[in-house]
């Protein structure tokens, strides 16, 4: 069954209500070509074509595009996060209460973890503590540094932030030690 040209992301409660998996599957439709673009100010090159089916019909064998085995291809985005990338963080990193730390923080690739040159802009979502800016800006090595603060957090106590971009969540996430 074809259909129109549509994003796989919610966006609104017309594509939740339209578009989404659930309605898919009733209406017995599924996607035949993912265009996965990681980075929204990237090139069309940098992205990966996706045909969760093309296995099926006979063709493919090489790594774009990428083939699917039957029981990865009806699943959610899980399946496509290896073609993405992550913001990757030190883990032991401590902070004292109400004290001052800065974050390094770099974007890497999800399949090999290589570190991934490219600017781009990344949300903070603070879950306890404190930071100044809630946009982080990578250099054009995918480079930042983070400043954060354990603002009314005791010792014992986490300093956590989610990063998030303005297509994704959950790109990464920073847990501080308050010693």
């Amino acid at each position: 069954m074809l259909s129109t040209w549509d994003n796989r992301l919610i966006t609104s409660r017309w594509d939740k209500n339209e578009y989404g998996r659930r309605n898919r599957a009733k209406r017995g439709a599924g996607i035949a070509c993912y265009v996965w673009m990681p980075i929204a100010t990237g090139h069309f090159a940098d992205t990966r074509i996706i045909l969760p089916f093309a296995g099926s019909f006979g063709f493919g064998g090489n790594a774009d595009p990428a083939l699917l085995t039957e029981a990865d291809a009806p699943s959610d985005a899980r399946g496509y996060l290896r073609y993405y990338w992550s913001a990757s963080v030190p883990e032991t990193l401590t902070v004292a209460p109400d004290g001052w730390v800065e974050i390094p923080l770099q974007l890497v690739e999800n399949a090999d973890g290589a570190p991934l040159a490219h600017a781009t802009r990344l949300k903070l979502e603070v879950l306890s503590g404190y930071v100044p800016q809630s946009r982080v800006l990578t250099d054009a090595q995918g480079r930042a540094v983070i400043r954060a603060c354990a603002l009314g957090l005791r010792s014992g106590e986490t300093l956590s932030l989610k990063i998030n971009t303005d297509h994704y969540t959950a790109v990464g996430r920073v847990d501080v030690a308050v010693v």
